[in-house]
């Protein structure tokens, strides 16, 4: 709709904005199960899906791929490590499951996994539709499963019930503030949603999270940041898929309407206007 919208000579989308939410767009794997307990697996999701195409074909344009838990608009801690990434390739995929003992079979399956999304829109769940495409194409059978937001949380946060699950993260200004809760082992809580859902404890991360939670010196804590995302995408508990990019939609005689970080969610319009 957006870009269809975008076209009317009346109507502009600003995309700036938003920088104090940063969203990014996630697949949470739930690492105290099955196949998905073996890093090589989850590699494998990695190199599986085609983030450009995530980005372009579901979100028309509105998402940059994701190469880091850490969006690239929180610029004072972005350092995602160059030599642990994970480019779209299925065979290298294929490679992977291979070696990690999950041949696929005479009906050319592997194993069976259930894909869990936050049930907040059209736009999550053709995610969840493109996600199994790309993973059925390295023989895995992928079953979507909707429901509404109780039944979802309860799912992943109490049950943990779940082998796969997409959604969305504020990670804010300060990694400690939006994404501490997902890696972080000491946020793990039964019934807490939102957090750390697939149990992921891995000292070296504790160390570097617990260190950034005290630690002032600037460069520092970009250097602790920079080690935690390492961690993080050598590990794989968490797959980043996409950084979203929110837009504000409105006539172009509405001025100072998107101001802030935080666009419209937190703007009072105070100094909005009409140009007539």
């Amino acid at each position: 709709d957006a870009a269809r919208i975008g076209k009317l000579p009346q109507i502009e989308i600003e995309t700036r904005g938003y920088d104090y939410m940063s969203p990014v767009y996630l697949m949470e794997v739930n690492i105290r199960r099955g196949p998905l307990a073996d890093v090589r697996v989850r590699k494998a999701l990695a190199h599986a899906i085609d983030r450009n195409a995530l980005s372009r074909v579901v979100w028309f344009g509105y998402g940059v791929p994701a190469v880091s838990p850490v969006p690239s608009t929180i610029k004072a801690f972005y350092a995602p490590p160059e030599d642990v990434k994970y480019p779209y390739d299925t065979k290298r995929a294929e490679a992977l499951l291979d070696e990690a003992g999950f041949k696929r079979g005479a009906d050319g399956k592997r194993f069976k996994l259930t894909l869990d999304y936050m049930p907040f829109g059209a736009d999550f769940q053709r995610s969840a539709e493109f996600v199994k495409q790309q993973l059925t194409r390295i023989g895995l059978d992928v079953e979507i499963r909707n429901t509404d937001l109780p039944t979802y949380a309860k799912r992943i946060y109490t049950d943990y019930d779940y082998d796969m699950t997409l959604g969305y993260y504020g990670a804010f200004p300060d990694p400690t503030q939006g994404l501490q809760r997902i890696f972080w082992s000491k946020a793990v809580g039964k019934g807490v949603v939102f957090t750390n859902s697939n149990d992921y404890k891995n000292p070296m991360m504790d160390q570097v999270l617990e260190g950034a939670q005290t630690e002032n010196d600037a460069t520092k804590r970009f250097e602790m940041f920079a080690r935690m995302q390492r961690i993080a995408m050598q590990d794989l508990p968490v797959i980043p898929l996409m950084e979203m990019r929110n837009f504000t939609i409105a006539h172009r005689s509405v001025k100072n309407h998107t101001m802030g970080a935080d666009g419209i969610i937190g703007g009072n319009f105070a100094n909005t206007w009409i140009a007539r």
